[in-house]
């Protein structure tokens, strides 16, 4: 969703700031009294109610996009009154002639009639807000009725009637003059037709179709696939090492019977979690891009919020929760051995949880009517607390060692506590599936980058040693910190963006979900200094630090750090610095639609750093007589320079893929150079 989401019709009176009115874009073109310089107080008038009628000409061509017709909405003003709305319809109603301002003038047609009105006389005092300059078939209407203001946002450079084309003064031999006012959220107007054009028309034909982000996605939703396909790897490797595993026997009560694992509430949510994430996979696959309203969606989107979010969060809470207090409450011996395999264990009762945020956060799931999803929830745990008895009764073996420590009041308390939490997990997740809109979504997710990011960099600050550094900027010369540096300050960026973003949202109508509109507009300087380092820094340098050290470490451990080294790095501080950045970098191309400079201003400042870097390297050694890295002690001269250059061909080669990443998942409208007003001096 756009951060300049113009409110709804309902909530414009309660907006008190006059957004369009204070554009710097405005320009007035032309003025009826500009020769007598007579007070024009309907000029005034329209002027001052600009942004209020501005904001509803805009959510006219919302919903022209929603419909997926060209963006343009435009409202006629008489008196201070709204009579006739109009969006384009050509689409809809296979009707080239059905723009806007053509669908306002025959509603225009019904309310004169409804009045006893003179449609001729009515337009002589209209006012007509549009967000894109008249087509040249629309502005001669206009001059043929003799409407006397037209404010528009865009000029139309391909089909422009007013100035931009055609002159809208060229249609009568003897016409009157107008109030022409441009540029009024130009910006707003500029996103919106990218967002309409990096789709598919579906009403083009065949062979002028665009094969766009929005078509791609209507194929494969790439973020909810990527999260479902590797829950359910996850999932499934865990199964498979859990089969014939004998460390098992100890904990099963018929030992050799897989099945009986199920009385425990960690492996049933196991499977359920294997099942969902493994219909989501294929959701996710073959999803249309009007959406799917089959049965199996709808059973996904109320199982996800019903069962699959209040079960693993309950998960992960009880067994953390009671193992902190002591792990004797819910492992036996035997059990301890098991989650002694600290991937595994985590596989089973941490994963769950992330997975399962991840999952809301990539898809918009369906709110459930709460009734029916609390009766779902308390049959499942009806079902459950039979499980655990029915084997209790046949094995006199209880599930968990505290039910067994506990008398039957007590085991009763206990059974209501994890009802009880299981019902605030589910309110919880409830909650979060309504937040998790485009802008919240992304407000989420980069505050948790951020906060790794300068939360590993405080650490690193406060509490990693420095050997062979003086200083800790002096650690600045590796590019490992480099790149731990440049990931923290374009993830604030990023955070701070997404604040601007959501503020922008609350002030404009948070109740729009218009789905077509891309994620993020870039409108500000900071956002575009975002784009801009994504494209030119953030992406390539840290994919290179990531695959560089992952590439020399496998071959061998000592070209990027020493013996002695490798004992001060805490592993999870060194896949924060060497891992974190693909995961996260990826995390951004899927989530943001970034506007990447031209080919050769990023080329050119991607060879700048590159320089800049070798000019670091070599300093090093000029005034310290040591290399950077180990690996070049084990090089000669010759290989060093071929090392080198391979680094920069390989950056620059970085910098290319998440060029090309962001233009396949987002379209060409990046990468479109918009235009702004070209009359802007017609003063």
């Amino acid at each position: 969703m756009s951060s300049e989401e113009p409110s709804s019709s309902n909530s414009i009176g309660s907006d008190s700031v006059d957004y369009f009115k204070n554009d710097r874009n405005i320009r007035i073109l032309s003025r009826r009294n500009e020769t007598t310089g007579d007070p024009d107080p309907a000029f005034d008038e329209a002027f001052e109610s600009l942004d209020k009628y501005m904001r509803m000409a805009f959510d006219m061509a919302y919903e022209a996009l929603e419909v997926q017709e060209v963006p343009v909405g435009c409202v006629f003003v008489y008196k201070n009154e709204v009579i006739a709305r109009g969006r384009n319809r050509v689409n809809e109603m296979l009707n080239g002639t059905l723009h806007a301002e053509i669908v306002a003038l025959r509603n225009t047609e019904v309310y004169c009639k409804k009045r006893g009105l003179d449609p001729r006389e009515v337009m002589k005092e209209v006012t007509l807000y549009v967000n894109l300059e008249p087509c040249q078939m629309c502005a001669a209407a206009m001059q043929l009725l003799n409407v006397p203001r037209i404010f528009f946002g865009a000029c139309n450079d391909r089909f422009g009637g007013v100035v931009t084309v055609g002159n809208i003064y060229d249609y009568m031999e003897d016409p009157p003059q107008m109030d022409l006012i441009s540029g009024i959220g130009w910006k707003r107007t500029v996103f919106l037709l990218q967002a309409f054009y990096s789709q598919t028309n579906p009403k083009a034909p065949e062979n002028k179709r665009l094969e766009s982000r929005r078509s791609r996605e209507s194929r494969m939703k790439t973020f909810p696939l990527v999260v479902n396909a590797v829950s359910v790897l996850i999932y499934g490797y865990v199964f498979y090492f859990d089969y014939d595993r004998p460390e098992l026997d100890g904990i099963l009560p018929i030992p050799g019977n897989q099945w009986t694992k199920f009385m425990f509430l960690t492996f049933c949510n196991l499977l359920l979690q294997f099942l969902y994430h493994s219909v989501g996979s294929i959701l996710a696959l073959t999803a249309k891009s009007e959406g799917c309203n089959c049965p199996v969606q709808k059973a996904f989107d109320f199982y996800a919020v019903s069962i699959a979010f209040p079960l693993a969060t309950t998960v992960v809470g009880l067994f953390w929760g009671m193992y902190f207090i002591s792990p004797e409450l819910l492992l036996t011996p035997e059990g301890k051995v098991i989650c002694s395999v600290a991937w595994y264990n985590h596989a089973i009762h941490t994963v769950p949880l992330f997975a399962m945020i991840l999952d809301f956060i990539a898809w918009r799931h369906a709110q459930p009517v709460v009734r029916n999803s609390l009766l779902a929830l308390a049959a499942f745990i009806v079902l459950y607390l039979s499980d655990v008895h029915f084997f209790y009764y046949y094995t006199n073996v209880w599930a968990y060692p505290i039910m067994r420590e506990l008398n039957t009041p007590a085991r009763l308390v206990f059974f209501g506590g994890c009802a009880i939490v299981f019902g605030i997990n589910y309110f919880l997740g409830f909650w979060l599936n309504s937040f998790l809109a485009p802008v919240q979504k992304s407000l989420l997710i980069y505050g948790i980058i951020f906060g790794v990011w300068g939360g590993s960099l405080f650490y690193d600050f406060q509490y990693m040693p420095r050997p062979g550094f003086e200083w800790w900027f002096s650690k600045l010369v590796m590019l490992t910190m480099m790149n731990f540096v440049l990931q923290t300050v374009y993830s604030a960026i990023c955070f701070i963006c997404a604040l601007m973003d959501w503020r922008e949202e609350l002030r404009h109508g948070p109740g729009h979900k218009h789905q077509h509109v891309p994620s993020y507009w870039r409108i500000t300087p900071l956002h575009k200094v975002c784009d801009f380092m994504y494209s030119t820094s953030a992406f390539p340098v840290g994919m290179a630090t990531s695959f560089l050290f992952w590439g020399l470490y496998i071959v061998n451990p000592e070209f990027v750090v020493p013996k002695w080294a490798v004992k001060l790095i805490p592993p999870w501080h060194n896949h924060v610095t060497h891992t974190a950045p693909v995961v996260f970098l990826l995390i951004d191309t899927i989530l943001t639609c970034h506007h990447a400079p031209s080919r050769k201003t990023g080329s050119i400042v991607i060879w700048s750093l590159y320089f800049f870097y070798l000019g670091v390297i070599f300093s090093v050694k000029y005034f310290h007589g040591n290399w950077l890295y180990p690996i070049f002690n084990h090089l000669t001269n010759e290989m060093i320079l071929v090392f080198l250059a391979t680094g920069g061909i390989a950056l620059w080669f970085l910098y290319l893929v998440g060029d090309g990443l962001n233009a396949m998942l987002w379209g060409k409208a990046p990468h479109a150079k918009t235009r702004s007003t070209t009359t802007s001096k017609r003063d």
